[in-house]
C-alpha cells in the first residue's frame, strides 16, 4: 500500500490547523473563565468603590428593568449598595452579542449623554444633574459591558470610580 507525500502532507496540514483552532478556542474558553472567576473581587473591591457607598450584594443575575433585550448568553454580575444604585458587568465572549449589550446599555441613559473617551474602548456618561440625581456611566472593554449607577456620587468621583474600575477589568478581560 502506497501513500503520495501530497496526501501525507495534507493529512499533517489539516491536522496542524485543527490543533491551531482547538488551540485558539481553548486559550478563549480559559481566559473567560478565569476571568469569571476574579470578576467578582474586583467588582466588590472596596478601594475602587467611592468610600461612602457600601455594598451589599453581589448577584450573578441583572435588575429585570436593566436585563430587558439583552442578548443570552454570557455571564451577568450585578453588585448592589446599601443607598441604591449599583453596577452591572456582563461579559459576553461573541461581539455581537456584546455590541447589542452595549447599545442596550447607553439607549437606556436617555438623552444628555457624553462620550467619555478615557474609559473604556467605548463609554457613555450621563451626569447627576441630567439624570434622576445620580451618575450613569455605560463602557466597553474587551469582552465586557459595565453599568454604573452611583448614587449620591459627584460626577468626577464617579467617572474616577469607572477609571479605576476599567483599569482592574483590562487585565482581566483583555487577553
Amino acid at each position: 500500500m502506497r501513500i503520495s507525500w501530497k496526501l501525507l502532507v495534507a493529512g499533517i496540514c489539516v491536522v496542524l490547523a485543527g490543533g491551531v483552532l482547538a488551540s485558539r478556542f481553548l486559550t478563549t474558553t480559559l481566559s473567560l473563565n478565569s476571568a469569571v472567576v476574579r470578576i467578582p473581587s474586583v467588582l466588590e473591591d472596596q478601594r475602587l468603590i467611592p468610600s461612602h457607598l457600601h455594598v451589599t450584594a453581589l448577584r450573578r443575575e441583572y435588575p429585570f428593568f436593566l436585563a430587558r433585550g439583552l442578548p443570552n448568553g454570557g455571564d451577568r454580575f450585578w453588585l448592589d449598595f446599601q443607598e441604591g444604585g449599583g453596577v452591572g458587568l456582563l461579559l459576553y465572549p461573541d461581539a455581537a452579542a456584546r455590541e447589542a449589550a452595549y447599545q442596550i446599555g447607553t439607549d437606556g441613559l436617555g438623552d444628555g449623554t457624553r462620550p467619555i473617551s478615557d474609559i473604556g474602548e467605548r463609554s457613555q456618561f450621563l451626569s447627576n444633574t441630567v439624570g434622576p440625581g445620580l451618575p450613569e456611566i455605560v463602557f466597553m472593554r474587551c469582552s465586557v459591558v459595565v453599568h454604573a449607577r452611583l448614587p449620591d456620587v459627584s460626577d468626577s468621583d464617579a467617572l474616577a470610580y469607572a477609571q479605576r474600575l476599567d483599569q482592574q477589568l483590562r487585565g482581566i478581560v483583555c487577553g
